[in-house]
């Protein structure tokens, strides 16, 4: 569960909020609106990226300003919308290096299976 308690952050002179909302596990969240309106603001606040100027974010009944850079790396994940890779990257490792923390508790068949999975998705394919 992720709970959003009256989040405020400031960014640039950029004021975003009170935010406040609770979203079951399970639950998709679409955030959309209109350019300049805060959306990536609001994200990077969430991933620890900005600072919270108040307000608390929830997962899983712990506070995120808690969490150490490992433990916030299981729980979210992030691709920019305009990246700075000087390199090439598939799919696939891109979905590889979102999955690091997690593909260490999985056999190298799960972590394939996973991967490929994922990958499916990304191509609007369906895999259970």
């Amino acid at each position: 569960m992720l709970a959003v308690n009256n989040l405020v952050t400031i960014n640039h002179g950029f004021s975003l909020g009170p935010i406040s909302f609770t979203l079951e596990d399970g639950i998709s969240l679409a955030i959309i609106g209109p350019n300049g309106s805060g959306k990536s603001t609001f994200m990077k606040s969430l991933l620890g990226i900005y600072q919270v100027h108040s307000g608390q974010i929830v997962v899983d009944n712990k506070d995120t300003s808690l969490f150490s850079e490992k433990e916030r790396a299981s729980f979210f994940s992030y691709v920019p919308q305009k990246s700075s890779f000087h390199f090439q990257i598939t799919i696939e490792e891109m979905i590889r290096l979102g999955l690091y923390p997690h593909l260490k508790k999985l056999s190298l068949s799960e972590q394939t299976t996973r991967i490929q999975c994922l990958s499916e998705q990304f191509h609007e394919s369906r895999c259970e």
